[in-house]
């Protein structure tokens, strides 16, 4: 663990204008160690032709005094596509490095015509969205924090979660396709259409995970656990074909 990589600040002790101003400090604290983290980076191809790159990495380190694990996922277009809709979406998670119970998320995104701001805190010890009442249960992943478990834990069998998105909840499961020695490919499925008790925190999301969470859209994920990397994800809908590949 890297010894200044440490969210130590005592959350439960701020009231709600303080709070906001605690949660930018962890915003922009959570920034700049993205910066200067190691991170696995993908190049993602639509019909064999490079539209993006994504980056992930994840360190152990602690958040208010305890151990924690620290995620960032990002995805900006390459030049040529930027040219036609321009994508630089940053994700950042602080979450409990053994169940991964999510301890804070923040999200900016900005795309034409949609740009999203979402940050959690600490209420009650409850991580809910700022502003809102909608708390994130303790026992859900998002699909950032489930790409960043999936790297460390194998699963010969299927295993089933709940996914949490803006204030949404989707029961998932993760089938191992196929086994190559220590590379394991995943089909991931979503529970699209299971009813929901709150309409999601924003109305109109990024389009990566609005292309995560769309309906009739199957994806794959390859683990290789002898380096503990995704190698690939494979996303398609219908024609379209997402590949994201691990850059050597």
């Amino acid at each position: 663990m890297l010894p200044f990589l440490e969210a130590s600040v005592p959350l439960s002790t701020f009231n709600g204008k303080q709070m906001s101003n605690l949660t930018r400090y962890v915003i922009v604290f959570s920034f700049v160690w993205s910066l200067i983290l190691p991170a696995d980076r993908y190049s993602v191809s639509m019909w064999g032709i490079p539209v993006a790159t994504v980056e992930l990495s994840g360190i152990d380190s602690t958040y208010q005094n305890v151990p924690a694990r620290y995620v960032t996922f990002s995805s900006e277009t390459t030049a040529l596509t930027s040219a036609i809709f321009k994508v630089d979406n940053h994700y950042t998670l602080w979450v409990e490095p053994e169940n991964y119970r999510i301890l804070f998320f923040n999200k900016k995104t900005i795309q034409p015509g949609v740009e999203n701001l979402i940050s959690t805190e600490i209420l009650n010890g409850t991580v809910i969205y700022t502003g809102t009442q909608i708390h994130i249960p303790s026992e859900t992943f998002t699909i950032f924090s489930l790409l960043d478990f999936i790297r460390f834990h194998r699963f010969d069998q299927p295993f089933k979660c709940l996914l949490e998105r803006e204030g949404q909840l989707f029961p998932s499961s993760l089938k191992p396709e196929s086994i190559n020695e220590n590379i394991v490919r995943y089909q991931l499925e979503i529970d699209i259409n299971f009813p929901q008790e709150n309409s999601p925190i924003i109305e109109h999301t990024d389009i990566f995970t609005w292309a995560v969470y769309k309906d009739g859209v199957s994806r794959y994920i390859e683990v290789n656990y002898d380096s503990h990397q995704i190698e690939s994800c494979v996303f398609t809908s219908g024609i379209v074909r997402l590949t994201a590949k691990l850059d050597q």
